[in-house]
């Protein structure tokens, strides 16, 4: 089991919102790149790179936080370890201070009541 969350296009929210079928559109370019550069700079260790996906890696106190991204979204995956709770913590602050919020929303399914969150 995994604690598992994504950032989306804003675009994915309102449609959701809306009952509309859930369309993936593309990130904005530069603001996916100006994210990878954060996660550089947040220690996260490119791990593996293809034309579809960069993967990226750090570790709080042993704990593994992956984080993928695709031209459409952004995935965090951290495993339910013992000693996970502060990796998750770690993970969801990275993701909140690193995203820019005119072009990124959190979606976190393990909030049932309100899986987006604003950044």
């Amino acid at each position: 089991m995994t604690y598992s969350f994504f950032l989306l296009h804003p675009t994915v929210r309102e449609h959701v919102e809306q009952g509309k079928e859930i369309d993936h559109p593309p990130l904005v370019c530069a603001a996916v790149e100006r994210f990878v550069g954060k996660l550089l700079e947040y220690e996260y260790i490119c791990e593996a790179q293809t034309p579809e996906s960069r993967e990226f890696v750090k570790e709080i106190d042993g704990c593994p936080i992956q984080v993928i991204v695709f031209t459409t979204e952004t995935f965090f995956d951290i495993p339910y370890w013992d000693n996970c709770g502060e990796a998750i913590f770690e993970a969801l602050m990275d993701a909140r201070e690193i995203a820019e919020s005119e072009h990124f929303v959190l979606y976190d399914p393990q909030n049932l009541e309100t899986p987006f969150v604003d950044l």
